[in-house]
């Protein structure tokens, strides 16, 4: 069960419990107070003097008073313990508990006769808001959330805030441009809130997950965990938004699967180096690789990256994996060279990660010297988008990585916006057209003059340039023609196994199951965790391969 699930839970309850020990000590104010009254009633009832007639009586009359006092103050607090039940008392928006039983209650009422949505909406970031602002802020921007919300809805439409920075929302349902539309206004209404150092206003961004309700007599809880789903598999783009189908509840099954077995399947070393050959566009040999990695699941098969590294970059298991899979390359190639096989040079995938990751350089070059390998049979390859992020941070850290002899290219070219500041700005040994950037531009006359300028541009930079993706004889034929030196892509080959990979090298290796014997030359200890004399002192660090 998810960990937002868990939360909606434990937002479903009635009585806070500071206020039930109120009532119960209200309530035993009161019995208290009848129980004294029956001391100087009896003085009453016995006929005793005037004077403790007098006396008793009075005393019922304060005993009395006070039961009543009391009484009133109970009638509050019980008026209080309501009001909290069905108000949120940050957002003034209806509590979640309240928003179940009136979601409810509508649609047994309408018995499925209106189409209704459950909307689940999460802020983006809103923690760093927090930390940003001052949770005085935060608190605010709840309530003018509230507002917005309040202001788009009908009067026969419900919204409460789970918690947190969460909304709930319960819309009648049109068509799916109508939904979107209505998401969209509510997004765009959004408040800024100011950067004064950076001059510029900070946009709150909502993400929205939608649940089409199909069967109203099921649980309520249950549909608004479906959109909580959905809107955990929205895409980012300006609007992220995503409609529940039943591929999501498996998707987040996956991901759960997923979760609670990847630091298993890492000490039995399931994760598997794959290789994609690179090849010289004008000769047709084989100049190099690409290593990928494959999770060899005992129930699920054989996953390819897609399917498991968003939760590795989520959970930051990307650290432990990308470490391994970088070692795993190292350990490939000492075994090439003490077999006196000719060695082609391995790129080896790094995330966004490592932006923040000072270690990493010291790391990466440690594990070569540990294994023998010369620097410039590894090639790193680095996103576009993460040049983006953080150019300065990036230009550093290049310097210190080519100060270590290790050659550097720029992957995915083509799928972000500031590329060519990037090339002016940072020095690069390799240029990586995107596959995306590829299928787009050889569809049209425009687009075949914007790769040929490219290729013309990065070889004027003294770049190296590789199209990956190459799928057909065309494109294939197109690049040669105009120049691009390297290619890889299903055209040529698939990512291949370590042994498939040796044998369509021509490599003379003999071992039965080498993703097993691959390490029989490596000590047990520095698989995924090097050995101490190679990481010691070394922050912890990440090295994607994907």
């Amino acid at each position: 069960m998810s960990e937002d699930v868990l939360r909606l839970k434990s937002t479903d309850r009635k009585y806070p419990g500071d206020r039930k020990g109120m009532v119960a000590f209200l309530c035993g104010g009161i019995v208290l107070c009848l129980a004294l009254s029956i001391v100087p009633l009896s003085f009453i009832l016995q006929g005793s003097s005037g004077t403790n007639m007098v006396v008793g009586g009075l005393c019922i009359l304060l005993l009395a008073g006070f039961a009543c006092t009391l009484l009133l103050l109970l009638v509050d607090v019980l008026r209080r313990l309501e009001d909290a039940r069905l108000r949120d008392s940050v957002s003034g928006s209806i509590s979640y508990g309240a928003f179940l039983e009136k979601a409810k209650a509508i649609l047994e009422k309408e018995k499925g006769g209106v189409l209704r949505i459950i909307v689940y909406c999460d802020l983006e970031r809103f923690k760093l808001i927090n930390d940003s602002y001052g949770y005085q802020t935060g608190d605010e921007l709840l309530r003018r959330i509230t507002t917005i919300l309040d202001a788009n809805l009908d009067s026969d439409e419900l919204f409460c805030r789970a918690y947190a920075d969460r909304f709930i929302l319960l819309l009648k349902a049109g068509s799916r441009d109508e939904i979107v539309g209505r998401l969209q206004k509510i997004h765009e209404e959004c408040p800024s809130l100011p950067q004064e150092s950076a001059g510029c206003s900070w946009q709150i961004s909502i993400r929205f997950g939608i649940y089409e309700i199909k069967d109203w007599t099921m649980d309520v809880r249950t549909m608004a965990e479906r959109a909580n789903i959905a809107c955990h598999e929205s895409d980012d783009t300006n609007l992220c938004l995503a409609f529940y189908d039943e591929s999501s509840l498996q998707s987040m099954l996956l991901e759960q699967n997923i979760e609670t077995s990847m630091e298993h399947a890492l000490d039995k070393r399931q994760f598997l180096l794959y290789l994609q050959p690179k090849y010289m566009l004008a000769s047709g040999k084989l100049c190099g690789a690409e290593a990928l990695v494959r999770w060899s699941h005992p129930s699920l098969g054989l996953l390819l990256p897609d399917q498991f590294l968003p939760t590795f970059e989520r959970t930051g298991f990307i650290r432990k994996i990308d470490l391994y899979m970088f070692e795993r390359v190292c350990a490939t190639m000492r075994r090439w060279l003490d077999t006196g096989w000719e060695v082609f040079p391995v790129s080896v995938n790094l995330s966004r990660s490592h932006l923040d990751d000072l270690g990493l350089v010291p790391v990466l070059a440690s594990l070569v010297r540990y294994y023998g390998i010369p620097c410039n049979l590894l090639e790193l390859e680095i996103t576009e988008n993460s040049f983006r992020d953080d150019e300065a941070g990036m230009l550093r850290m290049l310097t210190e990585l080519k100060a270590e002899g290790f050659s550097v290219a720029m992957d995915d070219f083509g799928t972000g916006f500031s590329t060519l500041n990037i090339l002016k700005d940072i020095p690069l040994d390799t240029l990586k057209l995107d596959k995306g950037f590829l299928d787009e531009c050889v569809e049209s006359e425009r687009g075949r003059s914007v790769i040929t300028d490219v290729v013309t541009m990065a070889q004027h930079l003294r770049m190296h340039v590789i199209c990956e993706g190459i799928e057909t004889e065309s494109q294939y034929m197109f690049l040669k023609d105009i120049g691009c030196e390297m290619g890889q892509g299903f055209y040529f080959a698939k990512p291949l196994s370590v042994s498939d990979f040796e044998a369509q090298a021509g490599g003379a290796f003999h071992a039965s199951d080498p993703q097993l014997t691959m390490f029989d030359d490596v000590p047990s200890e520095s698989v995924y965790n090097p050995a101490p004399s190679v990481l010691a002192g070394a922050p912890e660090m990440s090295a994607s391969s994907v």
